[in-house]
């Protein structure tokens, strides 16, 4: 179902519509909140000093569905003041300054998301473990969305960068990487949500590194 709301065009899936397909895909459509929601949210926002469980600035905690979801109102985006506070024009916008805003494309996710119901989803998005991993059109993209938000040009958690390819494959060389995302014993869990990604996602950055870890 799409419902027209001023000028743009919303999905809005109704309560009861089923979101899975039998094969653990979203339906087309379909946005999953563990997938793609809560790993942006827990990249950009819930990192220490901010909204993690420690910190909880202005009391708000968005490392997971329940505590995201006292800041969200179901299919009402403009109700919603996770939504409000990334589209400020003022001091108060989220991530707040030197952090870069949502771009467009992701502000549309979490809107979408919200106008779907924000449902706690946990489909898997239709990655494609078969298709080979080149570092523009794969291997940044699941980085971009589970990553760069605490490790970019101007944050580096844990003095770790991975807003280039460079300092990509620094840490790939180093075993950093990997072993971090695998959730490998005597490396930090990553993402810190402690959501592992995907079999299909992990699958495919270990066969971009098999290849060499192109910038291709």
């Amino acid at each position: 179902m799409v419902i027209a709301i001023g000028c743009t065009t919303e999905p809005i899936i109704p309560p009861g519509f089923s979101d899975e397909m039998p094969n653990g895909d979203c339906v087309p459509g379909v946005i999953s909140f563990e997938q793609e929601i809560l790993p942006l949210l827990v990249s950009n926002c819930a990192m220490s000093g901010c909204h993690d469980a420690i910190t909880a600035e202005d009391g708000v905690v968005l490392t997971n569905y329940e505590s995201i979801m006292r800041e969200v109102t179901p299919y009402d985006v403009n109700d919603s003041e996770l939504y409000e506070s990334m589209v400020e024009t003022d001091d108060d916008i989220m991530p707040p300054p030197p952090a870069d805003p949502f771009a467009a494309e992701k502000l549309k996710l979490i809107r979408d998301w919200i106008n779907q119901g924000a449902k706690n989803t946990t489909c898997s998005t239709g990655c494609d473990s078969t298709v080979t991993a080149t570092f523009a059109a794969v291997v940044y993209p699941i980085v971009e969305r589970n990553c760069v938000g605490c490790h970019n040009a101007t944050r580096a958690d844990g003095g770790v960068r991975l807003h280039t390819h460079g300092e990509i494959v620094t840490h790939v060389n180093s075993g950093r990487f990997m072993g971090t995302i695998e959730h490998q014993p005597g490396y930090p869990v990553m993402p810190t949500s402690g959501v592992k990604l995907s079999d299909c996602d992990i699958s495919l950055l270990n066969q971009w590194i098999a290849n060499g870890a192109l910038n291709n």
